[in-house]
């Protein structure tokens, strides 16, 4: 008896994901950020979010935040992990609708973009590979800096912890992109290298995404 225990407790260890990854998609909902207003925008940004999601395996988990200000309005998170039941495609088809609807909810749009908040005091699960997809306009717009200055190129990000996104893959999604269309190129420069700048220090894998 003893011996068969110890062997359904084999079987079952065996078929558990040893390298368990979280997914986590944070959606900026600043008024600058076109997917609070544009049906379409949304649609491409749900297309992308369900490809990521059905390529997960089981016991992979997807979380799904908001950001923008600091406070209570972006306290909601939906968590999911994948099993038998809960397919990838199940997922990440749930998924895309909330995101697709976005625009059609006529949200309470932001008045700050907190990215360097979010990224710094949010458990990613970087030591297990965590996977991060923001979708963002890249503009950081808080205590830290001034959004006008930022796109310019007039005034820098602060420096991150060093490593502190380490293990992490870092995707923003739809930088330089605006509710009025997209920025001049050289903005959108602006943009990518100081995201690209403070990613390496942070030791973040980063891909910028222009033109999803």
């Amino acid at each position: 008896m003893k011996n068969m225990l110890i062997l359904v407790i084999l079987v079952i260890g065996q078929s558990m994901p040893v390298h368990a990854k979280t997914l986590t998609i944070g959606l900026d909902l600043s008024g600058s950020n076109p997917l609070v207003e544009s049906t379409d925008y949304a649609g491409v940004v749900a297309r992308s979010v369900r490809e990521k999601i059905n390529a997960m395996a089981l016991g992979d988990r997807v979380v799904l935040r908001t950001f923008g200000q600091r406070g209570l309005n972006n306290l909601k998170t939906i968590k999911v992990q994948i099993n038998r039941r809960d397919r990838p495609e199940k997922i990440g088809r749930a998924l895309s609708r909330i995101i697709h609807a976005i625009p059609e909810k006529q949200l309470n749009i932001q008045e700050n973009t907190n990215i360097v908040a979010f990224l710094e005091f949010t458990d990613f699960g970087c030591g297990q590979g965590g996977e991060v997809f923001l979708v963002t306009d890249g503009i950081e717009s808080s205590s830290y800096v001034a959004g006008p200055a930022f796109l310019r190129g007039k005034a820098s990000l602060p420096q991150p912890d060093e490593d502190v996104l380490k293990g992490c893959a870092v995707t923003m999604f739809g930088i330089g992109k605006n509710v009025n269309g997209p920025w001049p190129p050289q903005q959108v420069k602006n943009i990518r290298k100081q995201w690209t700048s403070w990613m390496e220090k942070a030791g973040a894998e980063f891909n910028p995404v222009i033109d999803p």
